[in-house]
Order: structure tokens, then sequence, then C-alpha cells
């Protein structure tokens, strides 16, 4: 299936198909969303096992991912947030793991903060990466050595920089991984750097909080998702196309210890929390306020 401008994947040879197909993908699953969305009488959430919500629209956009991906590459793994989790991916090489609609709290709530998540990983790391906001169409995408990049308004493609805001940096967290338990500790770790605000967003981190659609400096320069019992923060398909994106636009992404995060795990959760950054020189020097928030040494993996 080929993106709606070529010219978005033409620079990129290695992973031409892949983008090709990620894009696809990401933009199949918002289409399915929007008719949901935009409904008269508006829509039923029930709960998961977990407690979270899911409606018709993350199962919609569930099925138009795995359709495409699928067609176009039937011997790859795939794990999504909403589809059962086949043991077969964990002998696969190459696996796609997809969110289906980040932010389904957010989508129930109507104000627009949600978006469809596609990556691909080979052999556990980050390789090619789509997220599309389904409200507006806004789409960024990346691949690994190839940089990051968002389809404009004239349908061309941008290369996306990050770059930090002027004066203290502006570092936020989410309820989803902590918050509100951990600002204080955060605040407390981070008042070294001259950071005397954590702000909490409601929905979960979202590439457009660092690259926002218009240009210029980002909403934010870091965030912290870690929790103050058991070190989980959310599943592999909320970090996966994040992490590559970040990364590819010049940021820095890693656990909590500095450590790359890994995907296509039995146990498919972000253990040792993240952060993430607008630029390397930043991420080391949070990374060393968080000494005094972090544990000395790692909590082991959870039993899998």
């Amino acid at each position: 299936m080929p993106v709606d401008s070529p010219a978005a994947v033409n620079d990129h040879p290695r992973w031409h198909a892949e983008i090709s197909i990620a894009i696809a993908a990401a933009r199949a699953g918002a289409a399915a969303i929007m008719p949901v969305y935009d409904a008269a009488g508006g829509f039923v959430a029930t709960s998961k096992t977990d407690g979270s919500p899911v409606t018709a629209a993350d199962l919609a956009s569930d099925a138009e991912i795995r359709r495409v991906i699928t067609a176009a590459f039937p011997d790859d793994g795939l794990l999504t947030e909403e589809g059962l989790d086949e043991v077969s991916r964990l002998s696969r090489s190459r696996v796609w793991i997809a969110d289906p609609l980040d932010g389904t709290a957010e989508f129930v709530a109507r104000n627009g903060d949600f978006d469809v998540f596609v990556g691909l990983t080979v052999d556990g790391v980050p390789a090619v990466a789509a997220a599309c906001h389904p409200p507006t169409g806004h789409l960024i995408y990346a691949a690994s050595g190839e940089g990051a990049w968002q389809i404009g308004r004239d349908g061309q493609p941008e290369r996306i920089t990050l770059r930090a805001s002027a004066g203290s940096p502006r570092v936020f967290t989410s309820p989803y991984f902590g918050a509100p338990a951990i600002v204080p500790a955060l605040e407390s770790a981070l008042s070294t750097m001259g950071v005397d605000h954590v702000a909490t967003i409601g929905p979960g981190f979202h590439p457009r909080h660092f690259v926002p659609e218009t240009g210029g400096p980002p909403r934010f320069d870091v965030f912290i998702a870690g929790v103050t019992e058991g070190w989980m923060a959310g599943g592999e398909w909320d970090a996966v196309v994040t992490d590559l994106i970040v990364r590819e636009a010049g940021g820095g992404f890693s656990d909590l210890w500095g450590e790359p995060l890994q995907y296509n795990k039995r146990v498919a959760r972000n253990i040792h929390g993240y952060v993430a950054t607008v630029e390397p020189r930043l991420h080391l020097e949070v990374l060393a306020a968080l000494r005094a928030f972090r544990p000395a040494m790692k909590p082991p993996v959870p039993e899998q």
C-alpha cells in the first residue's frame, strides 16, 4: 500500500517498504477511529481485565492495522495492545508492535489527545516507527539511522530536529506512569538542575509532545515514566514508536538507568521506566539527577 506522498519514503531505500507499510497501517487505524469518534450519540467504553477502557474504535483500528501489516509482511510477528499475544512472536526476528489507540481515556473524554502507533522491531530493537494523530491526520515517522520526519500540510516530508526550549528544562510525567505519587521525589531530584516544577499531563507520552506540528520549540523538554512500586511503566506498544522517533530526531531515550529499552520480550512491558529528552546532553544531566530518585540497583525483572 503506497503512502499519499511517495516523496516521504523515496530517500529511505533500506526501509522503503517498511516505512510505507507503517504509515499505511497508522493511517488505516486512524481512519477506522474517526467514524466512531464522530458518530452521533457517542460510543460506549468497556473495561479490559486490567481495568483500562476499550472502545469499538480501539478494536476497529486494531483490525485495520493487522490487515495492512499481515498482507504486506505475513512472515513477521505482530503484537498489539488489543490483540491476542501470540507466543510465536518470540521466535521471530522481525516483530511489529502497535497501539491501535494510544489514549483511549482521552478518546472517551473527547479531548482529541490520542494517537495511533505502529512500529517494527528487529531483534528487539526499534527499526521503523509511525505515529498518526487521527483528528488532524498529522503523521510523524522515523527509520533507524535515517532520521525522523513529519508529513506537513502540503503532503511533503519535513526533517525533524529537536531542540531544547530556553531556560530551565520543562519536565513532565503522567498518571499512567506514577503521577502524582512520584512528583515530589522527581522535583527534589531534579532541583539540582534548576527544575522546580514537574508537570502532570492527562494522556501518556506522544511524539507530538516533543514535535509540535507547527514547528518551534517542543511543549516539553523531558518526559519521565517511572512508578513507585514494581517499576513497570506501561506496555511496549506505549514506548516503541516514541523511542525511535525521539532518538532519530536527535533526542535521548533510555530506561531510568540510561540503558536502551528492549522490545518483543516475553512479558511485553517496560520494566524499568524510561526517560525521553530533546537532546543527549540534557539526557545525561537528567539521568545523573535521577540517581536520587531511583534505587541504586535495578529491581529484578518480574517472573515471566
